[in-house]
């Protein structure tokens, strides 16, 4: 999401929003895999809250992200650094 994005350092036009967010379900946000991998998890811990308040299960988010990837890969797509 945009959010987690922004969070992340990347992505966002400063609104909260990607810049090529139209307000849907998807929102397409690249952001660098350093940034991925330096981020502070506690610095994510209210993002995940505010997911929960709106009703949405962090957990189950990463999940489906997971199963995504996986099939992706099964698939044949090719990852490359």
């Amino acid at each position: 999401s945009a959010r987690a994005a922004a969070l992340l350092g990347g992505g966002s036009s400063g609104d909260g929003r990607s810049s090529g967010d139209t307000g849907g379900e998807s929102d397409d946000v690249d952001v660098d895999a350093d940034a991925v991998h330096a981020v502070d998890l506690a610095d994510a811990e209210p993002l995940a809250d505010a997911f929960v308040a709106e009703g949405i299960n962090p957990g189950t988010t990463a999940d489906i992200t997971c199963a995504a990837l996986y099939v992706a890969l099964r698939r044949g797509a090719e990852v490359t650094p």
